[in-house]
């Protein structure tokens, strides 16, 4: 992040139904065979977001935040992701976020905003 300029974090909430591989839910479920397939599409997922969003230049960080980010992660767990662009643009990005998205696969939902003054 550039020093010294004022930012505003735009909280991009990717909601989905991945979570880290290998961890086991705590309920029965008859869909177990397909939830364990989970894990594999939240990463392939993440990780087209983050390809996408480090092609845009305006975006000058990008962060994890929730069970992924403590590494406390389930077999449902969401992708908590966030962005960091300067204060000028946070309106526009928070306008765009289902077109941002796009790209990313296959978002259940996005959550609010959160911004952060630095």
């Amino acid at each position: 992040m550039r020093q010294g300029r004022r930012h505003e974090a735009v909280e991009v909430l990717v909601t989905t139904t991945y979570s880290k591989a290998g961890a086991m839910m705590s309920f029965p479920s008859r869909h177990f065979q397909r939830d364990i397939q989970l894990p594999q599409a939240r990463d392939e997922m993440l990780e087209n977001a983050v390809s996408s969003l480090e092609s845009d230049e305006n975006i000058e960080g990008i962060f994890l935040g929730g069970s992924l980010a403590e590494g406390n992660t389930d077999l449902y767990s969401d992708i908590d992701l966030r962005i960091v662009v300067p204060e000028a643009l946070l309106n526009s990005y928070i306008e765009k976020k289902h077109e941002i998205t796009r790209t990313f696969g296959n978002v259940l939902f996005l959550i609010g905003k959160a911004c952060f003054v630095k």
